[in-house]
């Protein structure tokens, strides 16, 4: 389950989150956009708050996406030389 989805079902604020998981309501904003990835600490506190239901899998797709921004900034800054 992505976290958005799980944050919502339980109709929790980005704030009342990131404070069950000890992280500022910006970084649960991050997480849930793909814009930033949980640390290792951070991931087990987010599996741990949510029994489970959100898990390392359910964000692998923001580490694909985070990966494909930097190998196109790559790109952009490679052909601007």
């Amino acid at each position: 389950m992505k976290l958005t989805e799980y944050r919502q079902k339980r109709k929790l604020t980005l704030a009342e989150f990131g404070e069950q998981i000890g992280a500022s309501a910006e970084t649960v904003r991050r997480y849930e956009a793909g814009l930033r990835y949980p640390d290792p600490v951070m991931m087990e506190r987010i599996i741990s708050v949510s029994k489970g239901k959100v898990s390392e899998r359910d964000f692998r797709e923001i580490a694909q996406q985070m990966a494909a921004r930097r190998a196109e900034r790559q790109r952009s800054r490679s052909a601007a030389a």
